[in-house]
This record gives C-alpha cells, structure tokens and sequence, in this order.
C-alpha cells in the first residue's frame, strides 16, 4: 500500500528512538516507585536540627539558664 513508508521510508529510524524513548520512560517510572516506596527512611533523607533548635529545647527543658540560653546564641548568630 505504502512501501516507502515501510521499506526505506522514515519509520524505520524513527522506530528505534521510540524504543529507547520508551524504555527511558520505563525506568524513570520504576525508579520514582521505588524512591516512593523506600524513600524518606534513610540516612539521607533524615532531618538534622540546627543548632538553634537544639538550643531552644535544651532551654526549654531546664539545662541552661536564661543567661546561658542569650550567650550561646549570640555565639551561633556570628
């Protein structure tokens, strides 16, 4: 019906690109399945508290004064 279409025609370079393209798209889609359902519990993906924040809670909880509370966070606003 149509041979250039098929034999020699444009199909046959842009078919491979197609495959690559959907084997591409596979492998995202496996990879932000596996992040979604592994993520977010390793060491990486662990919120740290700044330094600050450990101070505030320290204060908070009675290990410092209110004296020692300004002085050290003076020391960390520098």
């Amino acid at each position: 019906m149509y041979p250039e279409f098929f034999h020699g025609g444009y199909i046959w370079w842009f078919m491979p690109l197609m495959h690559m393209a959907g084997g591409i798209i596979f492998i995202v889609i496996v990879c932000l399945i596996i992040r979604s359902v592994f993520g977010g519990r390793g060491v990486c993906h662990r919120e740290h508290e700044t330094s600050l924040e450990i101070l505030k809670k320290r204060y908070a909880r009675g290990e410092i004064t209110r004296d020692e509370f300004q002085r050290m966070k003076e020391d960390l606003d520098r």
